[in-house]
């Protein structure tokens, strides 16, 4: 999935996004938290702005 963060925060950027999902662990409107790839976990680390899904937040 693309987010385009074109206008963002670059601090929001940079730590990851909060996202409204429809198809979370919590239902409709809970969040999933996304966070930056660490380096070295072959998740696309190293790739500026590559965030992997951290878990599901109410």
């Amino acid at each position: 999935m693309l987010l385009d963060v074109t206008g963002w925060p670059p601090l929001e950027v940079v730590d990851g996004p909060l996202l409204m999902s429809e198809h979370g662990a919590f239902g409709p409107g809970d969040r999933s938290d996304y966070a930056p790839a660490e380096p070295g976990s072959g998740l696309g680390a190293g790739d500026v702005g590559r965030v992997v899904w951290q878990g599901d937040v109410p």
